[in-house]
């Protein structure tokens, strides 16, 4: 047995858990699949740094469905080290004129993708715990444009399921009877 003592005075059942930003969007994800049974799909996709190694976790926000799997409308960017807040967020600038019209700014900013402060904006904020990121998170996935993505997603699955079919990014057209399986193009005329 070692004669160095613990010098670890720390008693580990007084630490209360602390939910990851990824989660809660993770969750957000599950429901919008449920609700839509599997049509409509977020996602939360990990950004890895070239070096391999990082201290910080990068992820991008974003939806689509089942109808047009190459598309991918980006809803926000999220960065955060740990301790997990304060978690540095990068709204769609869409979403943040929506959603700030005026030119309301909350904080000092920092670049979702390097610890280089940058001036305020209405897309990047950073948020401080865990219960204002739900609220704006909460915000941002009910704000109108994220609805009208939403509603022209679910036409194209809706178009599709009906037979007449339309696949984006390669991938079969119908219409009328008319199909073409593949696109090639660079036999296209323009």
């Amino acid at each position: 047995m070692s004669k160095i003592r613990n010098l670890w005075n720390v008693n580990f059942d007084d630490f209360s858990p602390v939910v990851p930003p990824i989660e809660i969007i993770k969750e957000q994800c599950d429901y919008l699949e449920k609700a839509t049974n599997g049509k409509l799909i977020a996602k939360a996709l990990e950004i890895e740094n070239s070096h391999g190694i990082s201290a910080t976790f990068y992820f991008n926000f974003y939806i689509t469905s089942s109808a047009t799997p190459n598309f991918k409308y980006e809803i926000m960017s999220v960065k955060y080290g740990v301790p997990y807040y304060p978690v540095h967020i990068k709204i769609n600038s869409d979403i943040a004129e929506e959603l700030w019209p005026e030119d309301e700014l909350m904080s000092i900013q920092f670049s979702p993708y390097d610890d280089i402060p940058i001036l305020p904006s209405k897309e990047s904020h950073t948020v401080s715990d865990e219960d204002i990121f739900m609220d704006i998170l909460g915000n941002i996935i009910n704000s109108k444009k994220v609805r009208e993505v939403m509603g022209s997603l679910m036409y194209m699955v809706e178009f599709e399921e009906k037979g007449a079919g339309i696949k984006l990014n390669n991938f079969a057209i119908k219409a009328n009877n008319f199909a073409i399986d593949e696109i090639d193009e660079d036999n296209l005329p323009f």
